[in-house]
This record gives C-alpha cells, structure tokens and sequence, in this order.
C-alpha cells in the first residue's frame, strides 16, 4: 500500500519543526512493510491512503476534508490544542526522522537563515512528547527514545510543557542525565513554554536552548525582581530567547491594567532597551475599549525594537541613556526609512497628547524616565 503524507505547517512556512505523529505513523507503516512518501502537496487521490497532519492554527484548512475517502488527518489545529493521542503501540514508537529526508533541499532553498543547519538540528535530534493528556508526565515517553547518547537536541512536541506538572522538573532530570552521559544539552519545541509567574519563566531561561525552535510566553506582568533577573541572565548568558509578553493576561479590565501595570510595562521597556535585551509586547485584540491605548503600546513596542538590528557598538552610541521623548525628537530621524511607515511622528506626537490627558505620571516618564547603567 501505498501511504502518503502531508505536513501542512512545513507546506506552508518551511522553517518549522517535523511532525512527530507524522514520523511515528511513518516508522508504523514502514514497519508494515508499505510504501510511505512525505507529499509537498495535499494529493490524496495519487494514494491508496493519505494522511495529513496540521498544528499550527492559522485559519487556512483545505475545504472539503470529509468527502475525501481515503484521508486521514489531525493535528492540534483540529482539536482546539488538545492532543488525540495515537494507538499505543504507535505512540512508543521511536520518531521515523527519514520521512523528511526529501525536504532537505526545499528547506535549505528557504531564505533568511542559516537552514542546513536547522535541518541537520531537526533530522539529528530526539522528538518526543512528555504528556498525552497535556498535565501529567506520561510514564512510557522514554519508550520514544533510540539514539539518545547521539542526539544533539531534545525536541519536545507538547502543546505547552509549562501547563505539564513536574514538566520543568522532568527536563531538568534528562538534561542532567545528558551532562552525565555526554549526549544532547540543548532543548527545543515546537511551541513556546507558557508562564504566569516570574520563577517559571527564570527557571525555564535557565535551560540551555536550541538556537532556532524555543521559545517563551508569559502571561500578565513580570514580578519586579524577576524581570530583573531577566535582563540580567540575558545580559549574562548574551543569548537570545525569544519571549511573547502578553501583559494584558492577568488583567480584568483596562482600567485594572491601566491603574496597576502600565507604567510599571513602561518602565520594564525602558530598561530591557539599555541593556539591549528585546521581547515584544502582546495584547489581547478585545482587551481596550479605547483603542489608542493599543497604539501607545506600538509606541512602546516601536521604542524598544527598532533599533534592535544594530550591532552592539553602534546600538549603544545610538541610545545613549535617551528617554521616550529623546527618541522621538532626535533618534527616530536616523531610522530607517521602512521603520518610520510603523509610526510617524505626527501619531506619536498624537500619543503623548493623548497620555498627558489620560496618565499624568506616565506622561512625565516619557520625558524624564532613563537607566543611568553605573546606579543600576
């Protein structure tokens, strides 16, 4: 029989990790003795059974999906996030990496990065899923494993290790286990960690990262130390970890927000950019009920990241220990021509109009608010 199979994530970015219910229904079929072919297309009718897999829910699903009768498909994207596990016997198998051998050249072709090497990453790595039912350690997850003392990565696939009981502790153990046996010290997944308390998120930047394929989601406000420590194992460790900073999460309301937090966020913004450390603020789209306060967080998104894409050298000459107000008359004349369609002077100036009216003390730290770097 002939068995294809579509990753519809790598069809439509590339640049994303394998599909381990794919590899593992791979490794099931092959062990049947049938034909599997990883298919760059949905081509259900050129097999006698076809499989598709889709995690990433980005509202773009074939149409028709049911009418196709020798199809099989799922993936977080069809189930909410919630995981379906496989048959036993298939998820204890150890991931078929191979099916991909044909996707080398397509994703090296694919610009922007250094892509033989995120491919050799993926094919030379350990996949696996920790949980089946997304809260409790599954007992047999070490049954996925084969070539462990080889592995350069561990790439986990949970939806959100973070939402796992004992997830960090379990990591923490492999990992350990690894610096004793001279196999893989550096970990990936195919979705970020979510955290809701500032010792989560340090505990998990604790953990040395696979270079394309980790990431961090925080939910509310960093407590003060925390994001302290933040910056400062950032600084330290000079590596960059991707972190989404939905800082509207913990909040009921916008006044809630407004009242508690955003100048304590503005503050965050302001040191993390002295110290060249980046992260991007997030809100939820229904969160403001007057929508010019999401514009001012542009602002301060606009503020923290525009000049990210310079060397560390000039980025430091360029800042200077220059506040809100400093940027937006002298420093935004040097960006970029491309940076400036974000955000013209005229809507910033619009901005701080509208933050003197509504936030007297925020609007006071435009002007006055900077990390003199010797004090800190």
């Amino acid at each position: 029989m002939s068995v294809g199979m579509h990753d519809m994530d790598m069809a439509t970015y590339t640049l994303v990790p394998f599909n381990l219910e794919l590899m593992k229904l791979s490794a099931y079929y092959k062990k049947k003795r049938e034909v599997v072919i990883l298919s760059p297309s949905f081509t259900p009718e050129r097999h006698q059974k076809f499989i598709l897999r889709k995690d990433f829910d980005d509202g773009n699903f074939p149409i028709g999906l049911e009418k196709v009768p020798n199809l099989e498909y799922g993936g977080y994207a069809f189930s909410n996030g919630i995981y379906r596990p496989l048959p036993p016997e298939i998820e204890m198998l150890h991931p078929d990496t191979s099916l991909y051998d044909n996707m080398e050249k397509t994703i090296i072709a694919a610009k922007g990065r250094d892509q033989r090497k995120i491919f050799q990453n993926m094919m030379e790595a350990e996949h696996c899923r920790l949980s089946l039912d997304g809260k409790t350690i599954w007992e047999d997850y070490p049954k996925q494993f084969k070539f462990l003392k080889t592995a350069r990565n561990l790439m986990f696939h949970d939806f959100d290790l973070g939402a796992i009981n004992g997830g960090f502790e379990e990591v923490q153990r492999l990992l350990s286990r690894a610096r004793t046996d001279g196999w893989a010290t550096r970990v990936g997944m195919k979705f970020p960690v979510t955290c809701t308390k500032g010792q989560d998120l340090l505990n998990w930047m604790s953990i040395k990262p696979n270079s394309t394929f980790y990431s961090l989601q925080f939910n509310g406000v960093i407590e003060p130390e925390a994001f302290k420590d933040f910056v400062g194992i950032v600084r330290e460790k000079s590596i960059y970890k991707q972190l989404d900073y939905y800082i509207t999460a913990s909040s009921m309301n916008q006044k809630e927000f407004l009242d508690k937090y955003i100048q304590q966020v503005f503050r965050q913004v302001v040191k993390a950019r002295s110290y060249r450390v980046f992260f991007s603020l997030k809100y939820e789209e229904s969160f403001f009920i007057d929508k010019r306060w999401e514009r001012v967080l542009d602002l301060f998104n606009f503020y923290h990241n525009s000049m990210r894409h310079l060397p560390q050298s000039i980025y430091f000459q360029k800042i200077g220990e220059d506040t809100l107000f400093d940027f937006a008359r002298n420093t935004y004349n040097d960006l970029p021509s491309y940076y400036k369609k974000a955000m013209t002077k005229q809507e910033i100036r619009e901005l701080f109009a509208f933050v003197r009216e509504e936030k007297p003390e925020l609007f006071k730290d435009f002007y006055e608010y900077y990390i003199n770097k010797k004090e800190d």
